[in-house]
């Protein structure tokens, strides 16, 4: 089980991997909101980066990261925050532990 103080820790590292894996290969994607959120398939992982330009209506003007897993069957990772992911306002909404962070971390 990861404590909450590993999931402070990794998170940032996770949504930095999953920043960089959109930067490298990344598509706009039409979400049906205000903008076109970035998006990436990496292996068996869906990555979506939302952005202050790429938010829905009433939501929060602040960058977020949420990935799904195949192998797990559902979303493993959501994280918010409003500057880069080591700031203070770095928020895990969700982190599901599994083979998947190594995996994208590694990368």
């Amino acid at each position: 089980m990861t404590t909450h103080l590993q999931r402070m820790t990794l998170g940032p590292s996770v949504a930095s991997a999953a920043v960089n894996a959109i930067s490298a290969n990344g598509k706009l994607v039409d979400t049906n909101t205000a903008g076109k959120p970035a998006a990436v398939r990496v292996g068996t992982l869906d990555i979506l980066l939302t952005t202050p330009f790429t938010k829905a209506v009433g939501t929060p003007a602040r960058y977020g990261v949420d990935i799904w897993s195949d192998s797990e069957g559902h979303k493993v990772f959501s994280a918010w925050w409003n500057g880069s992911p080591d700031d203070d306002s770095f928020e895990i909404v969700r982190f599901d532990r599994g083979a998947w962070v190594d995996a994208l971390c590694a990368r």
